[in-house]
């Protein structure tokens, strides 16, 4: 096997591999998941806090450089539980609605 087709290889084999746990955040939250992800965004306690601290990774001083405190990766769930604890006169049958219409555009968060 030629060095240059080997190296290929391995790119496109990586580039597969790294790709495929990305492919988990295009998916479309059930109806289920959605009811969910708003009655936990609509109770704005505790609960819905420590959840979404789930997300947030603490980060150490650096001895020199720019100082980041933290890192937050939100996943479509958490997105929704979010955005329905933002929105004031929110129901379910909203955001059931809102998230048919994401699937309808192709926006599946």
């Amino acid at each position: 096997m030629p060095p240059a087709f080997r190296s290929f290889l391995a790119l496109f084999t990586s580039a597969l591999l790294l790709s495929t746990p990305a492919f988990a955040f295009d998916t479309s939250l059930s109806d289920q998941a959605v009811r969910e992800a708003y009655f936990l965004g609509q109770r704005r306690d505790d609960s819905m806090a420590a959840f979404l601290n789930k997300y947030t990774k603490l980060l150490p001083a650096p001895k020199s450089g720019a100082h980041i405190n933290s890192i937050t990766f939100l996943t479509p769930f958490a997105l929704l539980v979010q955005y329905s604890s933002r929105q004031p006169n929110y129901s379910a049958q909203q955001a059931a609605l809102n998230q048919s219409a994401r699937r309808k555009r192709g926006n599946l968060h």
